[in-house]
């Protein structure tokens, strides 16, 4: 039987569930079946299930049959999504991003101290030269991540902070520095997350033999990696040996915009800087297995950083050129860890520009990770570049992939795309592809908010709805079979972002850089509610708005085939449209929104920035609807609905004309109007 459910809730006016159930469910089953997968609503057994009896709402006990309508007493519509027990919640930072001190207490220089030494390099000349403090208040910072109930910490060690002449006696100080921050951790109950090299290479190594393009750099990382082990290998249960290799190697030697900020050779140095990265952690993996991880009992893998592609249309050329993408940056490194080989695409495209394995070489990489550490924030769709092969070899040019957006989607600070759907299909996609022994450990999501002033950033909505829309897809993901152990949100703190300097907050603690105070925002309750152990709650239209659309261009109609009427709006459906959107402008935190549109253009009068603005947040609610009318979820079919509602038998219904006149006022009037009042809503 088809059961229709509703809610009593203030929120859940107009809103219904229908679901198929059999003829003899109770009502202690429908519950079960509402707060189970895929619905994960807010039901629990307490929950009051109601039928109307006579125009009045009744309680249906629990054993009773269920009714073809029933009410969900005081229920809203959010789903509610369980996580495993065990599942490893925390944040993760890096030495250089926090540490500062980067001239004291025997720290050598690092080739990022002498990029941000470089005019032009880094925004506003900003370094790592003071970042945080943690250095000296590292306690302090993890007392903050006690207070929110943290898991998990994940933290690099400076390795010229370690081994300040690259090799040869540890520094005794930076010794005793981490072995008092694992310390304080393990003794809050926080389980440190350790990584070797966070992109921070001493620089005489670099000045002794040009660092990663030499094969000596394998022998002095694998010691480094040995000195870590032994100083501090009985307090740490994970280790990653590299970070995000495709950046160091694609942006520190192909484009130059990370250091050490080569681009001479960009057809030739990112390959061999990354072979003998690759080399070098399977050498540091190799050293640990042997020596240490017997008595120490830890695992030890690597962090790859990916952005899910996906094929712009249904076509062969399309999916080829995915293929090629997730090979140059997650294949890259993954295939030779786990299959024993670069991709075939790249292979066969660079030539011998390429470097080869040895068979020893083959034997040392394959398997040489306990677990598969991802870090990823955004998503692309691809199709073949259009530019051809360039005159000289590059990196870039190799892959021949164009990335394009959806000009639907929203963008973070860093100016990369929301899109919480890529995340599932990345995860389900590595599981396939490599089915990781250790399972995969999420060791780095987030996103950069511009936060102007304090209040802003104490409540950063737009982060916490990024969290929850990705969250939402990952526990999808976990549903579709992706063994994901746990979740490290980027970052803790807000620090220094790389090239951009501190420019762009990626903090869910606030950090205000003049006085060094640490202020946790509202996305940090969040991810200390999911450590704590409470489920994720994401309200409707956060989980709706992160499942797959379609690029708004794919499924064209062949061009030989007459070109379809527009679609058309009955009385009835118009009125539905304008009743959803209504409903959806109505709320509060739309409302909230729009009004700080209109308070930055009262200041900066830029008409242009508030149509921009306004286009941002109305266009994810209009994309959502409209399509279930017939009209093509872009700026175009938004145009083309607003001219179907003036069309005159349209117009001619005073309900529709007030409805239509509504939606104005919630979009234009309504928020400019408190605005100008300085009202909240």
């Amino acid at each position: 039987m088809r059961v229709t459910v509703s809610s009593t809730a203030d929120n859940c006016e107009g809103w219904v569930l229908e679901l198929e159930v059999s003829q003899k469910t109770t009502v202690a089953a429908l519950k079960k079946l509402l707060a189970g997968p895929p619905h994960f609503l807010g039901v629990v057994a307490s929950t009051k299930v109601l039928f109307r009896d006579n125009g009045v709402l009744t309680t249906l006990f629990d054993k009773e049959i269920v009714h073809s309508h029933v009410t969900l007493l005081n229920v809203n519509d959010d789903r509610v999504l369980p996580f495993p027990a065990d599942f490893l919640w925390g944040a993760a930072t890096a030495a250089y991003q926090i540490e500062g001190a980067a001239d004291k207490e025997g720290r050598s220089p690092s080739i990022w101290d002498t990029f941000c030494s470089i005019p032009g390099k880094v925004h506003n000349g900003d370094s790592g030269a003071h970042a945080c403090e943690h250095y000296y208040r590292y306690a302090d910072d993890v007392k903050l991540m006690k207070d929110l109930g943290l898991k998990a910490y994940r933290f690099s060690i400076s390795w010229s902070r370690l081994l300040p002449a690259g090799t040869g006696k540890p520094n005794h100080r930076a010794v005793d520095f981490y072995q008092s921050l694992l310390s304080e951790l393990c003794s809050s109950g926080i389980t440190p997350v350790v990584t070797l090299y966070h992109w921070d290479l001493p620089q005489c190594l670099e000045d002794k033999y040009s660092g990663w393009l030499s094969r000596e750099v394998i022998d002095d990382f694998e010691y480094y990696a040995s000195v870590c082990f032994d100083c501090f290998g009985s307090e740490v249960k994970h280790w990653i040996t590299l970070n995000e290799p495709w950046c160091a190697c694609a942006l520190g030697y192909g484009s130059g915009e990370h250091a050490p900020g080569r681009s001479q050779d960009p057809g030739k140095e990112p390959y061999l800087a990354a072979h003998h990265m690759l080399l070098a952690h399977a050498r540091a993996v190799k050293c640990y297995r042997d020596q240490y991880q017997n008595t120490q009992g830890g695992n030890i893998g690597i962090t790859l950083n990916m952005d899910w592609k996906e094929p712009l249309g249904d076509n062969a050329a399309d999916q080829a050129a995915q293929r090629r993408a997730l090979d140059w940056q997650l294949g890259w490194f993954a295939d030779p860890i786990y299959k024993g080989a670069y991709p075939a695409t790249m292979r066969e495209r660079c030539g011998d520009r390429l470097p080869e394995f040895s068979d020893n070489e083959v034997e040392l990489l394959k398997g040489s990770s306990d677990f598969f550490g991802l870090n990823h924030y955004s998503t692309d769709f691809v199709s073949p570049g259009e530019d051809g092969p360039p005159a000289t070899p590059n990196f870039f040019a190799d892959q021949d992939v164009k990335n394009i957006s959806d000009p639907r989607w929203q963008r973070t600070d860093m100016g990369w795309d929301i899109v919480p759907w890529g995340f599932e299909k990345l995860l389900c996609w590595i599981q396939k592809e490599y089915a990781p022994a250790g399972g995969i450990l999420v060791t780095e999501n987030g996103c950069a908010i511009r936060e102007n002033t304090e209040a802003e950033a104490l409540q950063d909505s737009t982060r916490v709805e990024y969290l929850q829309g990705y969250l939402a897809q990952l526990h999808k993901a976990m549903a579709n079979g992706a063994a994901i152990k746990g979740y490290l949100v980027w970052s803790l703190l807000d620090n220094f972002e790389w090239s951009f300097g501190y420019a762009k907050r990626f903090g869910i603690v606030r950090v205000d850089f003049v006085t060094q105070q640490r202020t946790p925002k509202a996305s940090a309750h969040l991810i200390s509610s999911l450590c704590k152990g409470e489920k994720l709650r994401v309200p409707s239209r956060i989980h709706v708005s992160s499942e797959f659309v379609p690029f708004h261009g794919r499924g064209k109609e062949p061009e030989a085939e007459p070109k379809k009427a527009g679609p058309t709006l009955s009385k009835a459906d118009a009125k539905r449209m304008l009743e959803e959107f209504i409903a959806r402008y109505q709320d509060d935190h739309f409302q909230t929104k729009m009004v700080s549109c209109f308070q930055q253009f009262l200041i900066h009068n830029d008409e242009m920035r508030l149509l921009k603005a306004r286009r941002s947040l109305c266009m994810p609610i209009q994309a959502e609807i409209i399509p279930k009318y017939g009209f093509e979820p872009t700026a175009r079919g938004v145009s083309r609905v607003q001219a179907t509602l003036s069309a005159p038998t349209l117009t001619e219904d005073p309900e529709i004309q007030q409805m239509n006149h509504f939606v104005v006022y919630l979009t234009g009037d309504l928020p400019k109007s408190k605005a100008a009042e300085g009202a909240t809503v």
